[in-house]
């Protein structure tokens, strides 16, 4: 009788795992959606939610197969399971505030922009866990993290940006201008991190060995742009440099045998500025753990 008890407890203790479900949607929705969700369920409608309730920072949220919710409002929740189809409203400004988000079986889907229209406004995907052992719900895995599983599909397309360029020209500490070897184009405004160009200082340790002496802070800069120039390749920043980055010739090295290396150590400058961010929450820092994102096999992500 007892391990019935504890049977009928732990059954019922996985259905209130998910406080909040989506009711079906019975007409078959063509994907990728885009723009085409004025006719579709909205998270912000009470109507939407199996309880005529939109969910509360306390709850945790399910859209099971067969129901099609829009994310439309500024969403707190707990943890997101995605069976079904969630796609984000296009045209709004989205900030989401979740413990986990998990795309798991042949029919979920969760779309924020698709590759003929990337999302153009701002997204802010933030992950977090209440306790440091907290983990999702039916995976177990850790918490702050997104896990696309089991045939899911996330589709995830911001603004399409230039990845990475290098410095044309080396940049010296306390200068406010950089030059690049490729057009960019990026923004003023956004922000930019530039690759320390200088040796590791290290210690030597027993056994020959050596060790960094502070392997969190080499002279990696992060910036943000003030202008552009005209042929998008120089800009200046708001700040001054800290430290040296090398941009000057490639080098050239010979075996004298008919052989020869380039050798190019200019500083690699990327962009940080993307208008979907994901990211971990305060305690990220404090702790190292930040946001895991797992593809696992036979599902999609792009």
């Amino acid at each position: 009788m007892r391990l019935i008890y504890i049977l009928l407890f732990s059954f019922f203790s996985s259905l209130a795992v998910f406080a909040q479900m989506s009711k079906p949607y019975a007409p078959n929705v063509a994907k990728p959606i885009g723009t085409a969700t004025a006719s579709l369920p909205k998270w912000s409608n009470p109507a939407t939610w199996n309880n005529n309730k939109v969910p509360l920072a306390t709850d945790d949220v399910t859209i099971p197969e067969g129901s099609v919710v829009v994310l439309d409002m500024n969403i707190d929740v707990k943890h997101i399971m995605v069976h079904g189809v969630l796609v984000v409203e296009p045209s709004k400004d989205i900030t989401i505030n979740a413990h986990s988000v998990q795309i798991m079986g042949s029919k979920a889907y969760f779309e924020w922009g698709t590759e003929q229209l990337p999302y153009s406004k701002k997204g802010i995907l933030t992950l977090s866990k209440s306790t440091p052992k907290e983990t999702m719900p039916m995976s177990g895995n850790e918490s702050k993290g997104i896990m696309v599983m089991s045939s899911g599909v996330l589709e995830l397309h911001g603004q399409i940006k230039q990845s990475w360029t290098q410095l044309a020209k080396t940049a010296l500490a306390g200068t406010k201008t950089l030059t690049f070897k490729d057009a960019i184009n990026w923004t003023i405004g956004d922000s930019i991190v530039i690759a320390s160009t200088n040796f590791m200082k290290s210690t030597l340790v027993e056994d020959g060995l050596l060790e960094p002496q502070n392997p969190y802070l080499y002279e990696n800069e992060a910036v943000k742009i003030l202008t552009i120039s005209t042929d998008k390749k120089t800009v200046t920043l708001t700040n001054t440099l800290n430290y040296k980055h090398w941009g000057g010739d490639i080098e050239i090295f010979n075996n004298g045998k008919g052989r020869s290396w380039s050798l190019d150590e200019r500083a690699e400058v990327g962009i940080l500025s993307r208008n979907i961010l994901i990211q971990g929450d305060a305690a990220s820092e404090l702790d190292r753990h930040g946001v895991n994102i797992m593809i696992m096999e036979g599902s999609s992500a792009k």
